[in-house]
């Protein structure tokens, strides 16, 4: 099984890229190299097998169903999960990211449509889209805001992506998650300025919130 490209980046590689470090994982199981994204939302996973796909040839992914959560609590979804098996975009992926601690300068210095959907998979993993009607000054004011657990170094990196892709947004804010033993840094990112940019989500209900910012 290949490769395309010997690992080119292009819009496909960039989009795997930003899942990666969003919401994927990469590990070994005896002596195999694993990919594995697990999430609830089933377009989701959908759209990440369709880009796997244009990168990896020869075989169709397939999407399992995770019941084990659902089965615990009712109230819990179901968990749609696909997992990659290749030695050569396992080691690329934790190579270019070092181990998901940096944004790959392979992204920040190639095509503004790479930079867009390598930004596309971080929100689709990590975005979350809250609306508010009036500012503090009675304005307008819509915008989805991204929460994303990791290194500070990583997340950094992100103010450029969005200077990059000349996208409004404020400045990062750091919390303590407490119960979780790790920091959380957010960016709060105009809506209007997003979508305006020609990005939107591949998750049906943030697209569908998307949809009312004018």
């Amino acid at each position: 099984m290949r490769i395309s490209k010997c690992m080119k980046i292009n819009k496909h590689l960039a989009y795997i890229l930003g899942v990666y470090l969003g919401d994927g994982c990469a590990y070994k199981h005896n002596r195999n190299h694993k990919i594995c994204l697990a999430v609830k939302d089933k377009e989701f996973i959908e759209k990440f097998q369709n880009e796997m796909s244009k990168i990896i040839k020869g075989k169709k992914w397939k999407i399992y169903i995770d019941r084990t959560l659902k089965n615990k609590n009712p109230k819990f979804s179901l968990i749609y999960r696909i997992v990659i098996g290749n030695k050569q975009l396992f080691y690329w992926l934790k190579l270019v990211t070092q181990n998901k601690s940096i944004i790959p300068k392979e992204i920040i210095y190639s095509k503004r449509e790479y930079v867009g959907q390598f930004l596309q998979g971080i929100v689709d993993s990590e975005g979350s889209i809250v609306q508010q009607n009036k500012n503090s000054k009675g304005k307008d004011k819509n915008w989805f805001t991204i929460r994303i657990s990791g290194t500070e170094k990583w997340f950094l990196k992100l103010n450029i992506i969005l200077d990059i892709l000349g996208i409004k947004h404020g400045g990062m804010k750091k919390f303590f998650r407490k119960e979780r033993g790790y920091y959380e840094y957010m960016f709060n990112i105009n809506a209007r300025s997003y979508k305006q940019s020609g990005l939107t989500f591949n998750i049906y209900r943030k697209a569908k919130l998307l949809s009312k910012v004018t």
